[in-house]
């Protein structure tokens, strides 16, 4: 005959268990949904070779980067103010390249996602996060 203590240790974990990771499973939601107001612009380097000195601006804010290897990436996650507008690249080539374009505003989720390809050509895509649309009725953005 088992003891009584570990029945009632089996009976816990059962319901403790589940319940546990219900709580977490909430929190994991309730921390994406509370992040996804957050815009980026995230730059890729697929030029075929090292970048040097890029600069990156985005709502009055910016970001220089010394060089960026092949194959990388770096992101420039956008603090909740300044006005909306377009997205600018500078690349220190040679000759200097400057890009401009795609829409980003400092909230609401937006990621922008700029490839820089061989020859200093710059293709940019624009999202807007799941939880924002989904929670927020933000606007299905896919440029």
């Amino acid at each position: 005959m088992k003891p009584h203590g570990n029945k009632h240790w089996w009976r816990r974990k059962r319901v403790m268990l589940p319940l546990l990771s219900l709580v977490l499973i909430a929190g994991a939601i309730g921390l994406a949904v509370w992040r996804s107001d957050t815009s980026t612009v995230v730059v890729y380097n697929q030029s075929g070779g090292p970048l040097p000195g890029i600069i990156v601006r985005a709502c009055n804010q910016s970001r220089n980067v010394a060089r960026l290897d092949e194959d990388a990436s770096f992101r420039l996650r956008l603090e909740p103010h300044g006005e909306g507008g377009e997205v600018g690249l500078e690349l220190a080539t040679e000759p200097p390249t400057r890009w401009h374009g795609a829409h980003v505003e400092p909230t609401g989720g937006y990621r922008v996602t700029l490839r820089v390809w061989p020859a200093g050509e710059v293709e940019a895509h624009t999202q807007i996060s799941i939880w924002q649309r989904w929670f927020k009725s933000a606007p299905d953005v896919s440029e």
